[in-house]
């Protein structure tokens, strides 16, 4: 019994060192950019030429030379036209002032409506009635000494009455 275990043992010892030797032969040693690789090879020796010349050690493959026998890339083409990049957006304009609107007076018409006398931009005075407009101006309110109007989509509200610092 003791004769069978000691058998056991040493076989499989015997087994697992050959194993070793054999992964160590094909996985440690095997170099793929090798063109001369063959795995029958490996424990031959290596036969020297009819003509006697001694065998040149193989030199290390460029980087070049690797990418065509690993990818099948030859040439690395480019593009004929510069690459173009695409400008950023310009910023936001900053939003549009209104025009510069100045309550001159505001007169109570015998049919008991408002008429509001503005002057815009300095150029011109006009005199209008709620709900009238010119310009993207509209008034929408006129109470005693105050305009409500709206430019484009903003509210504005004119006063006869300084301002107050």
């Amino acid at each position: 019994m003791k004769r069978l275990k000691t058998f056991i043992a040493i076989s499989g010892l015997l087994t697992f060192i050959l194993s070793v030797e054999r992964f160590y032969t094909y996985a440690f040693i095997y170099d793929p950019l090798r063109s001369d690789y063959r795995p029958e090879t490996i424990h031959e020796p290596q036969k020297q030429k009819d003509n006697r010349q001694e065998k040149k050690p193989l030199k290390e493959p460029s980087i070049k030379e690797s990418l065509v026998r690993l990818f099948g890339i030859h040439e690395i083409k480019r593009p004929e036209k510069p690459l173009t990049t695409i400008a950023p957006p310009p910023p936001p304009s900053p939003p549009e002032q209104p025009p510069q609107m100045v309550l001159k007076g505001i007169i109570l018409e015998p049919g008991g409506t408002y008429r509001a006398y503005i002057e815009i931009d300095g150029k011109k005075m006009l005199s209008l009635r709620a709900g009238e407009g010119v310009d993207n101006i509209i008034i929408t309110d006129i109470k005693e000494r105050r305009v409500s109007l709206r430019w484009k989509d903003q509210t504005l509200e004119l006063s006869i009455e300084p301002k107050r610092h």
